[in-house]
């Protein structure tokens, strides 16, 4: 083993880290450690800690498990985005377009399911100290039905948007004005463009056709520039700019479920 570590240049962490420490055995049926871990040695001063699991401790087997935790920063030299796991892709909740589409179906399921009022007349039996099996019964109902709203909603609002900016009503509608441009230049090209392409794109990009209906190449020219020139800024504040409407949205929620505010 210790010819493999000097020809491979490589290290054990765990022997180093516990090396003042008897070596731990590994092999329930054996008496010897037979489980290593080995690293180039240029990554040992990323090692944060190592260490050896109980037994079944993870999973049933007569082998212990060892791990080795390392300083991603060190590692790589720069900060890392963190590894989500694979239950929470399927709702991306960093997209506005996905939250409201994921609260408008879950507030649907909730009023259908007439669960506020359930909720409510169960509070009041509560605060009336009427805690009895019955009360149970309900409350596990009211539970059931609640996750099953929930994951209705999640699965009609899963839909993957793939863009390297996050998104905001400002950044796209940006986009839409370049895209405009865009196809009235080709128009102007002699390129055949479809009226209702047009008017639609015109609409989402917000550009009024009275005054764009006769501009000629140059003045095109200039317009694309200037909106370019605009999306890009924007591109380099998405990130602020979905903030801010994530923001606004939430406070819009608030007002609009407290009648009263």
């Amino acid at each position: 083993m210790q010819t493999l570590l000097i020809t491979c240049r490589l290290a054990d962490p765990l022997l180093i880290q516990h090396a003042s420490q008897a070596p731990q055995l590994t092999y329930s049926r054996g008496s010897h450690r037979i489980d290593y871990v080995f690293v180039s040695r240029n990554l040992l001063p990323a090692g944060l800690c190592t260490g050896f699991l109980p037994y079944d401790s993870i999973f049933l087997s007569d082998h212990r498990a060892c791990y080795v935790d390392s300083d991603v920063k060190a590692l790589f030299k720069y900060t890392v985005s963190v590894i989500a796991p694979a239950k929470y892709h399927s709702l991306q909740l960093q997209d506005p377009r996905v939250v409201n589409k994921y609260y408008d179906h879950l507030w649907q399921q909730i009023h259908y399911q007439k669960l506020d009022d359930k909720i409510w007349h169960l509070h009041e039996q509560v605060s009336k100290g009427q805690a009895t099996h019955s009360v149970r019964e309900q409350y596990e109902c009211i539970d059931k039905l609640l996750m099953e709203a929930i994951l209705y909603a999640e699965s009609k609002s899963n839909k993957q948007y793939s863009t390297n900016y996050q998104w905001s009503p400002v950044l796209e509608q940006a986009a839409f004005q370049v895209k405009y441009w865009l196809l009235r230049i080709q128009e102007a090209k002699g390129r055949l463009v479809h009226h209702s392409r047009k008017v639609t794109l015109q609409d989402l990009a917000g550009k009024p056709a009275d005054k764009t209906q006769r501009m000629i190449m140059p003045q095109l020219a200039l317009e694309i520039r200037a909106d370019r020139s605009t999306l890009r800024a924007l591109q380099a504040k998405h990130v602020s700019l979905c903030e801010e409407h994530l923001s606004s949205l939430a406070e819009v929620r608030i007002i609009d479920r407290n009648p009263a505010i």
